[in-house]
């Protein structure tokens, strides 16, 4: 019966050192990697998740890659629209233009002195024009059209006053019907200049007035 005991103490010894062994092999073994295998379920879920919206972005950006022509060109009006020099001389020129397009004759274009404005929060530089316009109501309001809708720079006209000149030569008061007299319209306006990030390119002194004469480069 002693013999029987001890062998049944060493099977119960056994067993409990097995279930030990077995009970540290999975907290310091098993438990870790399963932990490390959720954890990296985890990750390969997110990243998942994270290479959808990468495509979905992706596929955006092709879209609107096959937009790119139509952006540039755009880009260009806008540039014409409000350039980062001056470009004096080709306003000149569509000045000019306006009048051959529409029949009315341009004259006494004067620049003034450059001033510094700020829009949107950006610095820009704003050269003071004045002009007058000779032809009949009809073409002047064609000249106006031409000049605000059509032409590729943007002019804010700040005033403008009309007058009328009959057959005999004298003035009469501003009319906004047609007829034969011919009539003057002298405007006042702006156009604007945005540098851009390539430093200032237009000058900031303020010269006297003089006809077609540039106060900014370009």
């Amino acid at each position: 019966m002693m013999r029987l005991s001890a062998e049944r103490l060493w099977i119960i010894g056994g067993a409990v050192a097995v279930a030990v062994l077995l009970a540290i092999g999975w907290f310091f073994m098993v438990s870790p990697q399963y932990d490390e295998t959720d954890s990296l379920n985890g990750q390969a879920a997110t990243t998942g998740d994270q290479v959808v919206v990468l495509q979905q972005r992706l596929a955006e950006l092709r879209k609107q890659n096959q937009n790119m022509p139509a952006y540039l060109a755009q880009l260009a009006q806008e540039r014409a629209a409000l350039p980062s020099t001056s470009g004096l001389s080709d306003l000149l020129r569509e000045l000019q233009t306006a009048g051959d397009a529409t029949g009315a004759a341009v004259s006494g274009v004067s620049v003034g002195g450059v001033t510094d404005v700020t829009a949107g929060g950006a610095k820009l530089y704003a050269l003071p024009l004045t002009l007058t316009v000779t032809g009949s109501v009809p073409q002047l309001r064609a000249f106006l059209v031409q000049l605000q809708q059509i032409q590729p720079r943007a002019v804010l006209i700040t005033s403008a006053s009309l007058s009328t000149t009959d057959n005999t030569g004298a003035s009469s008061a501003p009319s906004v019907t047609s007829s034969p007299a011919a009539s003057t319209i002298a405007l006042s306006m702006k156009a604007f200049v945005a540098p851009g990030g390539t430093g200032a390119v237009v000058t900031t002194s303020t010269p006297s007035p003089a006809s077609a004469s540039p106060s900014a480069t370009g």
